[in-house]
């Protein structure tokens, strides 16, 4: 006795069998009748099959000489045929395959689909056929970031041609339809959301991408330097809501000895005199400030400074002097203590120092496991430290138990190095690469990247100090290449929500 499936196998070569039989005694049956061509008609599977469209596809087997007024198919979602769509291919001469295309199917339904001959008033019908046509479906869209008037590629299947784009609810212009399957189109115009949802309505189904676009916000505005001079190895920090600059050089040869003091809420630079010895390549946070060389470096070799200042906003206050040699040493300040971090010195590369105010004094903390120094962006954030390697590492340290973590990655370019960073509130600001004028927004709490407008500024500059001051930011750049109006020095305020 045989099984189901042996038995199914078994009619299916019956079935094999005894079509061709069928179909010889057919031909032969109608050749009795001399005026009646004999032939057999055949539908068979579409070859494509999109949202609107199909390509249908029949066969026509006949031994004689045949020629029919019309051929085709008929299409339609009852099965009675009723009130079919109807592909005509005109006359047709001799058998063989032939393939017709319909262009105006309902996405996600079911039809029906039969083959047709045509001669004079009598019609001829193949076997019928079952297809689905396919719905529309979204699957990204690139770049995630971009300003408007750009082109933003959307990737998707079965988007005919009544396809339309919103930015929410503003319509975009679709410059080309390719197969179905990619949208181009250009952003339009930023109205009041900078992060709106995609939403696309192709044959009547909306489709809403889970991620918002985000357009490129921010604004710059340039601000004027007291000096055109080409400021370099200088010392800045913030304080009492102010921001401060000075010491550094002028020139390869020539040592500044200024500082100056900017108000963010006038606009105003005043020059300070201190007059105190250079800190060329020294630290600043919070209004201390030291470390560094006393003058230029000649043969290699520096003269060290090891003094250690606070400014109360009104004048100078001598601190203990550092136990140790900084040059290009980080410095941040984390639950009231100053830690000053690495440098350019071998000795001291990996060294944390740690400095208490309420008791003046210093220590050493943790040794870091790998050489770090100023020339990377780095920031504080819950009194944790912060900072992006060369490999683009977003790198955590905690200063109190030494822990450390590799949380994220950067997804902007640094190849060139040199990189800044601030935090206002739960957001940092992170770019001005060298060479580079991407400019990246990181969500604290979430860790999530935004890429902002880019930098409009000389991009062959060097950061000389980045600060946030309610809710803005304000950057300090000395250029490579000497601008008409502030020589070779930039200060610029941005907003990153701008636009």
């Amino acid at each position: 006795m045989a099984t189901p499936n042996g038995s199914s196998v078994n009619n299916f070569n019956m079935v094999k069998i005894l079509f061709p039989v069928i179909l010889v005694v057919l031909l032969l049956s109608c050749n009795e009748k001399e005026d009646i061509p004999t032939f057999a008609l055949l539908t068979e599977n579409p070859l494509d099959i999109s949202g609107e469209s199909a390509k249908l596809v029949g066969r026509l087997i006949t031994s004689e000489k045949l020629q029919v007024d019309d051929h085709g198919f008929w299409v339609d979602t009852k099965q009675e045929f009723s009130d079919p769509l109807v592909v005509s291919l005109g006359v047709r001469n001799g058998p063989g395959r032939f393939i017709g295309e319909i262009r105006s199917l309902a996405p996600g339904r079911v039809y029906y689909v039969k083959s047709f001959t045509q001669s004079g008033g009598d019609f001829s019908f193949g076997n019928v056929i079952q297809l689905n046509s396919l719905s529309p479906g979204i699957y990204s869209f690139s770049p995630q970031y971009a300003s408007q008037g750009q082109i933003i590629e959307i990737l998707g299947l079965n988007l005919g041609a009544d396809t339309r784009v919103f930015f929410d609810d503003t319509e975009a212009a679709i410059q080309e339809i390719v197969l179905e399957s990619l949208l181009r189109v250009t952003i339009p115009p930023i109205q009041n959301n900078p992060s709106p949802f995609i939403k696309v309505i192709s044959n009547g189904v909306e489709l809403v991408f889970d991620i918002p676009f985000e357009y490129m916000v921010g604004k710059f505005r340039p601000i004027n330097f007291p000096e055109t001079f080409r400021l370099s190895n200088s010392v800045s920090f913030q304080a009492n809501g102010k921001v401060y600059v000075g010491s550094g050089q002028k020139s390869e040869f020539v040592i500044n000895s200024d500082y100056w003091e900017f108000d963010p809420i006038t606009d105003n630079w005043e020059k300070l005199d201190l007059g105190i010895k250079p800190h060329l390549y020294g630290f600043g946070v919070s209004g201390y400030f030291g470390g560094g060389s006393e003058s230029i470096r000649s043969n290699n070799q520096f003269t060290f400074n090891k003094a250690f200042w606070f400014w109360d906003g009104n004048g100078l206050i001598r601190k203990a002097d550092l136990p140790f040699k900084s040059i290009n040493s980080i410095a941040f300040e984390s639950n009231g203590r100053i830690f000053v971090l690495g440098g350019s010195l071998k000795e001291f590369e990996t060294s944390l120092f740690e400095y208490t105010p309420e008791t003046d004094s210093w220590k050493i903390g943790i040794d870091f496991p790998f050489p770090i120094q100023n020339n990377l962006p780095y920031y504080v954030y819950k009194d944790k430290f912060y900072f992006i390697t060369e490999r683009k590492e977003l790198y955590e340290l905690d200063p109190e138990t030494g822990e450390r973590n590799i949380i994220g990655t950067f997804p902007g370019e640094n190849i060139n190095g040199f990189g800044t960073a601030s935090v206002s509130g739960d957001r940092a600001i992170i770019g001005f690469y060298k060479q580079e004028v991407e400019i990246w927004e990181l969500d604290l709490i979430q860790l999530k990247w935004k890429r902002k407008i880019n930098f409009p500024g000389v991009f062959l500059g060097n950061n000389l100090g980045f600060f946030a001051q309610d809710g803005l930011f304000y950057l300090l750049r000395s250029t490579d290449q000497p601008l008409a109006i502030n020589g070779s020095m930039e200060f610029w305020e941005f907003d990153p929500d701008a636009f």
